[in-house]
């Protein structure tokens, strides 16, 4: 079965071989270099199933030209309420999102970094800041720089054994 997504190691591509490791099964990946060939790729019948980040596929799901079988985030989405999560579908501990985080060059004065996430954290917790992002198919969590350094720690780590156990090499 040929499975599209965004590109070898982005995280719908990983979230992809961890369905595939977990179900005993193998996909021909077809990787793109965006998320809307990746979508161009499933609307014109190229292959057969694929992932990306919701906001890429959002608008073609509501049109009725995607159908969504499983949401990876932790919940359900809030404009699409019969598309269950893979928690739901019974896979323990599978949440996988593609996140955005800023980040400055090693070395960035601390008083520097202080002020850029102090100004960060306000705009993203700002109503419309939210609506507009949920709205285009993101969930904000503003929670800062350690919350945020935890995060990749531990994403990392989780990834690597993935990659590792997939046998996806760097190209």
């Amino acid at each position: 079965m040929h499975f599209t997504n965004p590109g070898t190691g982005s995280t719908p591509h990983l979230a992809g071989e961890r369905l595939a490791i977990i179900k005993g099964i193998r996909f021909l990946q077809v990787a793109n270099s965006s998320a809307a060939l990746a979508v161009q790729a499933l609307l014109a019948g190229n292959t057969e199933i694929g992932a990306t980040a919701l906001a890429s596929s959002h608008s073609q799901i509501k049109a009725g030209r995607l159908r969504a079988l499983a949401l990876t985030g932790p919940e359900r989405w809030f404009d699409m309420p019969d598309v269950p999560t893979m928690l739901e579908l019974g896979y323990p501990d599978f949440v996988t999102e593609t996140f955005h985080g800023l980040f400055t060059p090693a070395g960035t004065p601390d008083a520097i970094n202080a002020r850029l996430a102090r100004e960060a954290m306000a705009v993203m917790s700002q109503p419309e800041t939210l609506a507009r992002m949920q709205a285009a198919g993101f969930v904000v969590r503003p929670n800062g720089p350690q919350a945020l350094a935890s995060r990749v720690s531990r994403e990392v780590t989780m990834w690597r054994e993935l990659i590792a156990r997939a046998g996806i090499a760097q190209e």
